[in-house]
């Protein structure tokens, strides 16, 4: 259970996500939490970011222009709802796009079908090609750290969003995937080796879960100025695979579609 305020918050996504179910005629196999709270740098007040993966009933994928792919909606102040159709998934899949691979990975989970999520993360691998999703976390670090120096904008959330993609594409080198490690401490640690940098980076993390705004690091402004141009000089050097898995997605959506139920937990 996920408590927030007082509240179980649990419930209500799930009840949310239901209501979405039954208002867009769709059937959920796979919701999760995306951000703060799956990185463990949520403050109290955080909210809660839900995203999932829906498929409607085969006529609709039949009509001569489909119908909008994506769900966004709200049902409570505190919980927002953003939802992909199973075919956008897809073909964001064979482009390694990083969002979608960060959702499937993430350890909060409030809908689970089974076999479909073990089977999409399989071609996700599969079909895992590190040359975008290396300059995709590169560029979020680089335009961060513009804005950072450029606005002077010291801030806790700025900084979490300069190194977590900094240490995301920092192990995309090294292992050739996705960090699969549960919050971001962890990753920092994994790859820090200088204590006085590793306590200024535990105390920007305390500093955002208690809700401060306000940081200011030089060390850590400078291991960004150095740490920027290193990684970039490696994920120009990687080789781009493309990994045509065009009949093994389309097997996988037809095989959804023809049975779309599945066992949530």
């Amino acid at each position: 259970m996920i408590k927030c305020g007082g509240f179980w918050m649990q419930d209500e996504i799930l009840h949310s996500l239901r209501r979405i179910e039954e208002e867009e005629k769709i059937q959920i196999h796979f919701a999760c939490e995306s951000g703060s709270r799956v990185w463990g740098t949520q403050a109290a007040a955080s909210d809660f970011d839900v995203r999932f993966i829906y498929s409607h009933k085969i006529n609709w994928y039949l009509q001569i222009y489909e119908g909008r792919d994506v769900i966004e909606t709200s049902y409570h102040p505190k919980v927002d709802l953003v939802g992909w159709d199973l075919k956008k998934s897809l073909r964001l899949l064979q482009k390694s796009n990083p969002t979608l691979l960060e959702w499937i990975n993430s350890p909060i989970t409030y809908i689970r079908n089974d076999p479909f999520i073990t089977e999409l993360k399989k071609l996700a691998m599969l079909s895992f090609s590190p040359t975008p999703t290396g300059f995709h976390y590169l560029n979020m670090a680089k335009k961060n750290n513009q804005l950072l120096q450029k606005n002077q904008d010291f801030t806790t959330k700025r900084y979490l969003n300069i190194l977590r993609p900094l240490f995301t594409c920092l192990w995309i080198l090294e292992y050739k995937e996705m960090p699969f490690i549960e919050d971001v401490s962890s990753l920092f640690h994994h790859f820090l080796q200088d204590q006085a940098i590793l306590k200024h980076v535990d105390d920007l993390i305390q500093a955002k879960k208690e809700g401060q705004t306000l940081f200011h690091s030089e060390l850590i402004n400078l291991y960004i100025e150095k740490t920027i141009p290193f990684i970039e000089e490696k994920v120009k050097k990687l080789k781009h695979q493309n990994v045509d898995m065009t009949n093994d997605l389309n097997q996988f959506f037809l095989k959804t579609l023809n049975n779309p139920t599945g066992n949530h937990h």
